[in-house]
């Protein structure tokens, strides 16, 4: 399965890295660890980056559906770091 997303948040675990990506207009997160190539340059990608990947879907063990990253490529970097905007403390991405 093929995916397009933007990405909103990472977080870094050694040689596996989580990030919250915003695909299809609904938020998703997507397993990356170092099987891929590119590995580091996706993970440490500036936040709004665009990246198309291709992997599957499956459930963690906190029960998260998530998208498991086998191959993914740097679409547009952006310029300017993505602007998180927050009401009441509540991250609201998709009115960006």
């Amino acid at each position: 399965m093929e995916i397009n997303f933007r990405i909103l948040n990472r977080r870094l675990h050694g040689r596996a890295a989580f990030l919250d990506v915003l695909s299809e207009s609904r938020n998703i997160q997507v397993y990356l660890n170092t099987d891929i190539s590119n590995f580091t340059e996706i993970s440490e990608a500036p936040l709004g980056t665009f990246v198309r990947a291709t992997g599957e879907y499956f459930v963690t063990r906190t029960g998260h559906n998530t998208f498991r990253v086998s191959s993914a490529e740097i679409l547009h970097i952006p310029q300017r770091i993505l602007p998180v905007v927050q009401d009441d403390g509540i991250n609201r991405y998709n009115e960006i």
